[in-house]
């Protein structure tokens, strides 16, 4: 798991290396966007690139069957990561329920409080009502996504 990881963050960074070598993409406005596993290894990822400018992840959350060491892990990944974050999640997903385990995941993120979004919906873990993700993300973006 931890070489996946390893060529996972390689791979992100090739990518955004391969955007700023090109002037007809904005470089300075990247942002990240997690569903589900994509949102659950988001500290995992991108405590080690800093050049995105907003997080936005679908169902995520620390898991009901991750291990406290694997969660203090994740955690202390999730406090070097500063970019505005948003949580959108169902108040019904069976693997990671709302209290605690996604209110700490987006708590634990080092972004300032006033930058930490978290939308609840009506459902379980996906998918999630899609015109109100692609309002909230879409608002979210313009705020903080440059």
């Amino acid at each position: 798991r931890t070489d996946l990881l390893r060529h996972w963050v390689q791979d992100l960074g090739r990518t955004l290396d391969y955007i700023e070598q090109h002037p007809d993409l904005r470089s300075n406005a990247t942002s990240y966007l997690g569903l589900s596993l994509g949102a659950v290894v988001a500290p995992n990822l991108l405590a080690f690139e800093p050049r995105f400018r907003a997080l936005v992840l679908y169902s995520g959350g620390f898991g009901v069957a991750s291990s406290q060491a694997s969660i203090d892990a994740q955690s202390g990944l999730a406090a070097r990561v500063s970019a505005p974050v948003l949580l959108l999640v169902g108040d019904e997903d069976i693997v990671s329920p709302v209290e605690p385990h996604k209110t700490a995941f987006l708590g634990a993120f080092g972004s300032p409080d006033s930058a930490k979004v978290m939308r609840v919906f009506d459902a379980g873990h996906w998918p999630l009502p899609m015109n109100d993700v692609i309002r909230e993300t879409v608002d979210f973006l313009d705020r903080f996504g440059g």
